[in-house]
């Protein structure tokens, strides 16, 4: 929008590229959604931080030959089709994507670079959790997506209470061996998303108003991590998620991706959880577990959990090819599983985008730390880096410019004519002095 000789004009430009390749193009929007917490010139400073990488993506995208081959686990109550929808249709775009219940087949996760185990409900059997041991031991990735906490949000929804008690996944000694431990805590951060509650009067036309209070079992985690995983992205929503302790054993690098705000306290099951906790006027020092990891990366080389639990004649069966430990790998472990679900509507069979938050209208940057995630764990790296880089623009400040045009106007054309007059009779004064002694 522009003011030229006193009349306003606006043009309405869409800033996009399309990249073709070989005859196939994509496009791209190289300014993404307002980011929850981002003013407009945030989120121009913010586009222009990552157009080096989205142009890289796009031309990654066209120029990918053999795709990694990606599976997420079924077969104990993990997040369905619809659930991670959108992000299924994110990593289509880089992998060949599948759906896969392991059933206790060593073969089952033949041929697989990377598993997703997103949010499980019950209890992994011990088959399931010996071939995804012997799975990373050979070398696959995995992300981990866990709530060790089962709260109900339809109790929660329709009657405005619930219970929070732990969930038995059959899965600690497994992720003790690795290097974490999942705890069985509830965050209560004070940084936190909004949830809307009926007021206790109505409005004059029948209908119930609302007004928005902090839900403080939904997170928003801002990463201050250099880590190119988690560099340069915006807030990131939970719901119900738990913390992780890092374990020292050798040859394993932790690295901590995401972690709470300093406004953070520690919940334990069992716990009732209801909306009028929303009300709550809480003590700021009442927060008194500050900076809590959520989300940590693995690297190393793993020990399995089995080497000395198993017999010797199944160790030593050809068939079964056990190993006992990897050779260099890693895995990531997000105490949440929520930060993979997109919002369903039942009704319609349709989905948000995940990360949107349809109460305020803002998106949270879910989509692009879990892609980061898979892009890393299977091997792309030197994309992440690009995307991690920062540059700070110093953009000015539209509204002062508008009501303080006509003072700096006024500065810009008198102060130069002033020292130019100043200087020259300066010069003409000295000079006069300076012959008229001679």
């Amino acid at each position: 929008r522009t003011k030229r000789d006193g009349e306003l004009k606006s043009q309405i430009v869409y800033p996009g590229v399309e990249i073709t390749y070989k005859g196939r193009s994509t496009a791209l929007n190289l300014i993404q959604p307002l980011a929850a917490g981002l003013n407009e010139p945030a989120m121009i400073n913010s586009a222009i931080e990552v157009l080096e990488y989205e142009l890289s993506n796009g031309i990654r995208k066209l120029n990918s030959g053999i795709k990694p081959n990606v599976v997420f686990i079924e077969g104990h109550g993990e997040l369905d089709s619809l659930q991670t929808k959108d992000f299924s249709d994110g990593l289509l775009e880089y992998y060949n994507l599948d759906r896969k219940t392991i059933g206790g087949k060593l073969s089952a996760l033949k041929n697989i670079d990377a598993i997703i185990i997103a949010q499980p409900d019950s209890a992994v059997p011990e088959k399931d959790k010996f071939i995804i041991d012997q799975f990373i031991m050979n070398g696959g990735k995995v992300l981990w997506l866990l709530d060790k906490v089962d709260a109900n949000e339809d109790s929660l929804k329709r009657k405005g209470l619930t219970f929070a008690i732990d969930k038995n996944l059959n899965l600690d000694d497994l992720l003790f061996k690795y290097g974490v431990r999942v705890n069985n805590q509830v965050v209560f951060d004070g940084q936190c998303a909004q949830v809307p509650l009926a007021r206790n009067s109505s409005s004059k036309n029948g209908g119930r108003q609302y007004d928005l209070y902090p839900w403080y079992f939904m997170p928003l985690i801002k990463s201050d991590g250099v880590h190119a995983i988690v560099k340069n992205l915006d807030m990131i929503k939970m719901n119900v998620a738990g913390t992780i302790d890092t374990i020292a054993n050798e040859g394993v690098k932790k690295t901590i991706l995401l972690k709470t705000s300093k406004y953070t306290k520690m919940l334990f099951t069992p716990m009732r959880m209801s909306l009028d906790m929303a009300t709550l006027k809480v003590k700021r020092e009442q927060f008194n577990k500050p900076y809590q990891p959520v989300a940590v990366l693995l690297e190393g080389r793993f020990q399995s959990e089995y080497y000395n639990r198993i017999p010797m004649n199944i160790q030593s069966d050809s068939a079964i090819n056990f190993k006992r430990e990897s050779k260099a790998n890693k895995m990531i472990v997000v105490a949440d599983g929520d930060i993979a679900a997109n919002e369903v509507f039942m009704a319609k069979g349709a989905y948000a985008k995940l990360g949107f938050d349809r109460f305020t209208g803002s998106y949270f940057s879910n989509k692009a730390f879990l892609m980061n995630c898979m892009n890393y764990l299977v091997g792309d790296e030197a994309l992440i880096s690009v995307r991690g880089r920062e540059m700070k623009l110093r953009l000015l400040d539209r509204e002062k410019i508008m009501n303080q045009k006509e003072k700096w106007q006024l500065i810009n054309l008198i102060v130069p004519v002033v020292s130019v007059l100043f200087f020259g009779i300066l010069y003409l004064y000295f000079r006069k002095r300076k012959y008229t002694k001679a």
